[in-house]
């Protein structure tokens, strides 16, 4: 009988429809995503972010979001280990451990100070209370207290040097609430005729007057004892309450305020261009490519050999009523030689969009030489039409096999699992091989076959002339679909095209429904430039 039973539990799990499992997986996806928002960073991610990442519509888009995060808060990207990210959930663990009470540590105020600012430079504790000996900025005189502690922190970003934090347990319960006054702690407070101050003991002082100043925080309209000095205090306190739970700032600072100003540098010569790849008929994500030469680099260094650079990179994409749709920060790195004239550094940000239109700035800043550059320009997100039509058609320098562990959408990673390297200039060496990648999307499917019945046929021409040098049926070979859409990646490697300016031109058609798009872009060939002489 027990085996019947365990074989109709087998069977029963066996038929769950494929669709309650992908709920289920959906579930746990939201709940994870739900938690790194509300819990993991919840103190630190700022609220640009905080509303960038609740418009994302798929998991895939949340997962980059979360992957870039961590790296434009990581100092030191070259290491491969992001210390940062690490610090920050040991920082939870040991919150979690040691601040419990009826919460989880990580919500309470001793929690919530260390995660965000880490351990302080010294603690003075006063676990049971008892018998306080006021200091003269706190008034004076003998009182009772909770339980609390005093931490000091020597800095503390955005709020100075030297800060001490009180944190006191009223209830005494072990939940350390931040003090915003310094009578927070005093047992006797609300005592009349014990734990006088100084000035109360003499006379110059009343307990309503210090009652009513201790609670300027929160009654601002009422003014107590100037003599005291309190009202000064809780002002100074709240001020340190509300910074402290501010986010920390981001590091490229700098770069943002000179968005922000609509300051405009050429400094620092970069190329860019942006892709449209559709992902669904209401989201597309669209590749921004930055391409930067080594040997501009090299020049404005002053060094003729070899020099290292750190660029930073900060981007912002707004919609047209200037409310932020994405925002990022990076850095790249690169070794540069004269050796190298050709040498150049690729960076790629898939960005998450809406169809519309959009303003996409950016602003970079060489970290060596201080050279910044920005530019400004219109990011177009196309409607879908409903009808066959093609992604952005994408030039490449190269196209090859993602590495294990490389998913959709990381740097120059397509859906197809193929690595994708953008040609950003479009201008190609004599002899160096040509690429091309685009995506068709909406095309008629074969009843029999299940597949679609396109044609693809790629064309070279000179720049002005009307018959093409190539012309390419790329049809077989070169075409993927993988029931939803066909992906279409070549390379021509012996084009031995002479110098000048060409356009290569893909018409996609659709036998079935008897429609063609056809997409193009120009490029160019020049000659390789002269080797330096090196000694």
């Amino acid at each position: 009988m027990r085996r019947l039973l365990l074989a109709a539990a087998f069977l029963f799990a066996a038929f769950v429809p494929a669709q309650e499992t992908r709920k289920f997986r959906a579930e746990d996806q939201d709940r994870r995503f739900k938690k790194w928002l509300e819990e993991d960073v919840v103190y630190i991610v700022t609220p640009e972010e905080k509303a960038v990442f609740q418009r994302l519509k798929t998991p895939e888009e949340k997962e980059q979001f979360i992957e870039q995060f961590w790296a434009r808060r990581d100092s030191e990207p070259r290491t491969g280990v992001n210390k940062f990210k690490e610090e920050h959930y040991r920082r939870i663990a040991y919150a979690n451990q040691k601040f419990k009470s009826a919460i989880d540590g990580w919500v309470t105020d001793r929690g919530r100070i260390y995660i965000v600012f880490g351990p302080p430079t010294s603690i003075e504790k006063h676990p049971m209370g008892g018998t306080y000996v006021r200091p003269t900025s706190e008034g004076g005189g003998i009182t009772d207290t909770y339980p609390f502690e005093v931490w000091h922190y020597s800095t503390v970003p955005g709020l100075g040097h030297g800060l001490d934090l009180e944190f006191v347990d009223p209830t005494q319960t072990g939940e350390y609430r931040m003090a915003v006054r310094e009578t927070d702690k005093d047992g006797l407070f609300m005592t009349p005729g014990l734990g006088m101050t100084k000035l109360e003991d003499m006379g110059l002082e009343s307990r309503e007057g210090r009652i009513r100043s201790s609670d300027a925080g929160r009654n601002l309209g009422l003014e107590g004892d100037a003599q005291s000095g309190v009202m000064v205090n809780s002002l100074l306190k709240m001020q340190e309450y509300f910074g402290l739970r501010r986010p920390p700032t981001l590091r490229f600072s700098d770069l943002e305020a000179a968005v922000e100003t609509h300051v405009h540098y050429d400094q620092l010569p970069f190329r860019f261009r942006y892709d449209v790849l559709r992902v669904s008929q209401e989201r597309a994500l669209c590749p921004l490519t930055l391409e930067i030469a080594h040997r501009d680099i090299l020049a404005l260094s002053g060094s003729a050999e070899a020099a290292h650079a750190d660029i930073h990179i900060y981007g912002r994409v707004e919609r047209l009523n200037r409310q932020i749709a994405y925002e990022f920060e990076d850095v790249v790195s690169a070794e540069l030689s004269a050796r190298s004239p050709r040498a150049r550094s690729l960076y790629q940000r898939p960005l998450p969009l809406e169809p519309g239109r959009y303003k996409l700035t950016l602003a970079l800043k060489c970290l060596q030489t201080g050279r910044m550059g920005t530019v400004e320009t219109l990011l177009i997100v196309p409607a879908p039409s409903g009808g066959l039509e093609t992604s952005s058609l994408i030039l490449a320098r190269r196209i090859g096999a993602a590495r294990p562990g490389e998913y959709f959408p990381s740097q120059f990673t397509t859906s197809g699992g193929l690595k994708v390297y953008p040609n950003v200039s479009g201008v190609y060496e004599v002899n160096e091989a040509v690429a091309l990648y685009a995506e068709v999307y909406n095309p008629a499917v074969d009843p029999s076959t299940r597949r679609p019945a396109t044609v693809v046929l790629c064309e070279i021409a000179a720049d002005g002339a009307a018959a093409p040098l190539v012309s390419d049926d790329i049809t077989s070979g070169s075409c993927v679909y993988d029931g939803t859409k066909i992906s279409i990646a070549k390379m021509w490697h012996d084009l031995n095209l002479p110098f000048g300016w060409y356009w290569l031109r893909m018409r996609v058609s659709d036998t079935i429904r008897k429609q063609t798009v056809v997409a193009t872009r120009r490029f160019q060939v020049e000659a390789p430039p002269a080797s330096p002489s090196v000694p």
